[in-house]
């Protein structure tokens, strides 16, 4: 489903071809820069990977071009399997950032609304200050706190801001965050210590 925005000549697509998936990822992972500090070790190294986690995804174009893209992961569902709850990731084009980044990602938060999410966070590394003030001041999230070592990023262990969309769901975004690393680390905890039994160096902290 495509739906076109008139203050911008933008496009939201949320049911993206794979050629515009392919384009998109491969136009995100040349700006390695922005990846260290943006993206943690925990996210999917392939489209293929990235696409069999259970995630809401829209792409967003500014005419033909890839301008910006949101997904949302680690999705809370209902007994009728309807999203209700998940964490917010994005990436926008470097020529797209500004106005024409804050549309796409309003599209994208319009979108997810509308699907039904009632609460969205968001976990934003420490060292990466320009999204997190985006986030906060340009998409009207409230900060929550700084979670400790909730996310690896080139295998150390990292300080998180967490915000969330909707003021009133602070104390819930901060209990979200404790289950999220409960479970990035007892997974990845045990994947260690088999490594470590298998003759590889154990990385627990």
């Amino acid at each position: 489903m495509a739906t076109a925005v008139s203050t911008f000549p933008l496009t939201i697509t949320t049911l993206p071809t794979m050629q515009q998936l392919h384009n998109w990822w491969q136009e995100m992972h040349t700006d390695l820069d922005d990846l260290q500090v943006a993206f943690n070790d925990f996210t999917p190294p392939t489209l293929h990977e990235f696409l069999r986690q259970d995630l809401l995804l829209a792409l967003c174009h500014l005419d033909e071009t890839i301008a910006a893209a949101g997904w949302l992961h680690d999705l809370t569902r209902d007994d009728q399997g309807h999203v209700v709850e998940g964490w917010i990731g994005g990436w926008v084009a470097k020529p797209c950032r500004g106005q024409i980044g804050m549309a796409s990602w309003q599209l994208v938060l319009d979108y997810l609304v509308e699907r039904g999410v009632a609460h969205i966070h968001s976990a934003v590394n420490v060292a990466n200050r320009r999204s997190f003030l985006f986030t906060k001041r340009m998409m009207g999230f409230t900060a929550v706190g700084v979670f400790p070592r909730l996310s690896l990023f080139r295998g150390v262990r990292t300080d998180m801001h967490i915000l969330t969309l909707h003021a009133a769901d602070r104390e819930r975004a901060w209990r979200a965050a404790e289950v999220l690393a409960q479970q990035r680390w007892s997974v990845h905890d045990a994947i260690q210590v088999e490594g470590g039994h298998n003759g590889t160096p154990c990385l627990l902290a």
